[in-house]
């Protein structure tokens, strides 16, 4: 279970992105700005972002 909304959402984007969702439809679907997306999307930019993600974008970035 997600400890706060922004985890929530992070996790959120990365699986709609898995299942074939362009960047714009997620951002919408979220309600979230496209900076936002981008940095849940791509955290090679992001210099911090929260641990218990770490290994669900790691795992995401392994496949591609």
């Amino acid at each position: 279970m997600c400890r706060d909304k922004n985890e929530c959402d992070r996790i959120k984007a990365i699986l709609l992105s898995d299942e074939g969702l362009s960047e714009e439809m997620i951002y919408q679907a979220l309600r979230k700005h496209q900076t936002t997306i981008n940095q849940y999307l791509y955290p090679c930019n992001v210099k911090m972002f929260l641990s218990g993600s770490r290994s669900i974008i790691r795992t995401r970035n392994n496949i591609r």
